[in-house]
This record gives C-alpha cells, sequence and structure tokens, in this order.
C-alpha cells in the first residue's frame, strides 16, 4: 500500500472520491479515503470511509495484529485477532486517552454540517 503523508495524517489509498477540501473541510487533512488518526506503540489506529452507517469506532493494526474498538456508546472491543491481553490493554488504554479527540474526527468526517 503506497502512503501518503500530509500535515501528521496518513492515508492508506492516494486515489479518493473525496477532494483535499472535503478533507480538510471534515477536519481530516489527508487525500485518501483512509485517515489514520494515530500511531503510536507499533499499532496504527484509524476509521475507513465505509464504516459511516456503523456506530463510531477505530481499527487498529500493528504488532502482527488487528482489533477494532467501538467509541460510543461506551469503550468495547468489537473484535481483534492476533493480540495478547498486555496489547490489548495498551491499545485501549491509547484509545481511552484520545477517545474524546477521536470521536469529533469522526462526526467532522461524517458529518461535516454538524
Amino acid at each position: 500500500m503506497r502512503r501518503r503523508y500530509v500535515t501528521g495524517v496518513t492515508s492508506r489509498n492516494s486515489s479518493s472520491a473525496w477532494s483535499s477540501i472535503a478533507w480538510s473541510q471534515a477536519g481530516v487533512v489527508s487525500q485518501g479515503r483512509v485517515p489514520t488518526l494515530h500511531r503510536e506503540a507499533g499499532f496504527e489506529f484509524f476509521f475507513r470511509a465505509a464504516d459511516a452507517p456503523e456506530s463510531p469506532h477505530v481499527h487498529v493494526e500493528g504488532n502482527d495484529g488487528r482489533a477494532k474498538i467501538w467509541l460510543r456508546p461506551t469503550l468495547e472491543v468489537a473484535g481483534e485477532r492476533g493480540y495478547d491481553r498486555r496489547q490489548m490493554n495498551v491499545i485501549l488504554r491509547i484509545t481511552r486517552e484520545r477517545r474524546d479527540e477521536w470521536l469529533a474526527a469522526w462526526d467532522r468526517f461524517f458529518d461535516p454540517d454538524r
């Protein structure tokens, strides 16, 4: 996958139906369809444009695993593969610390007129 870095946000896909202006208005500056929200401890936290019909959540990949974490109504693991308990504790700690920031990014991205 090709990655493009734009002011600290990464895109997994350089082709996009979203213009850079639309992304900027959504508060997510990226030219792809999968904004990376955060990287820490070898984990990458992101959401996908196709996630709109679902409740707010983040996907996590890295360190030989993947997970999906619901952000609303409560923080909850939707599923994971390849992570041990220690890794999940790190993922949940990071998600707890950044939950409000990521919920705001979700809302700006999926409902920019809100």
